[in-house]
């Protein structure tokens, strides 16, 4: 994904203080304590010119949104025709409010709402085992309603399952891992 994002104007979409390269300018909502974000906007309404951007990287934001369709028109009208877009969000991973946490899709709902661009590539950008290694922490604490006890839990539960990530390799030839994925991405370009 780097070498199809690697120069020209590219947007950092949700990004906080994450930073890709000295292309890319980071666009975020809030301004992180540690700074990092380029411009403050929303990105359901960008302060672009139409078809002004080369690329797009919105990752693990479009659940936050209010309204997931406005934002994927909004990157839609700010990419140059040929433009790349790349996409990451959950699908089987536990609620994580920031503040809000609203959508859900699955790899076939990705696709149709970034139907508009063409898929270059599209699967889970975390597999299975990763899904379970995130929601048993989150099932067995949710017990709990004393906000330190229900953490600690997650976070114990969450370490000692950790190395069972590793066997999404096993899983990622498999043409049903989409079925319990924790994540999906889709890379594509403005038809």
């Amino acid at each position: 994904m780097r070498e199809t994002l690697s120069s020209g104007l590219v947007l950092n979409l949700g990004s906080k203080d994450a930073r890709w390269g000295a292309h890319v300018v980071n666009v975020d909502i809030v301004a992180p304590l540690r700074g990092g974000v380029d411009i403050l906007a929303d990105i359901s309404a960008l302060p672009f010119a139409d078809a002004s951007v080369d690329g797009v990287i919105c990752t693990y934001v479009l659940e936050h949104v209010a309204d997931a369709r406005a934002c994927i028109d909004e990157i839609a009208r700010v990419l140059k025709p040929g433009g790349w877009v790349y996409v990451a969000i959950p699908f089987l991973f536990p609620t994580h409010p920031d503040p809000l946490d609203r959508w859900r899709w699955t790899l076939d709902g990705l696709r149709h709402a970034l139907s508009a661009f063409e898929e270059r590539s599209a699967g889970c950008s975390g597999g299975p085992f990763s899904a379970y290694v995130s929601i048993v922490p989150t099932l067995l604490a949710s017990v709990f309603s004393n906000f330190y006890l229900f953490n600690a839990i997650r976070f114990a539960l969450g370490w000692a399952l950790w190395p069972l990530k590793f066997l999404d390799y096993f899983a990622s030839g498999s043409t049903n891992e989409h079925m319990a994925a924790a994540n999906f991405y889709f890379l594509g370009r403005k038809k």
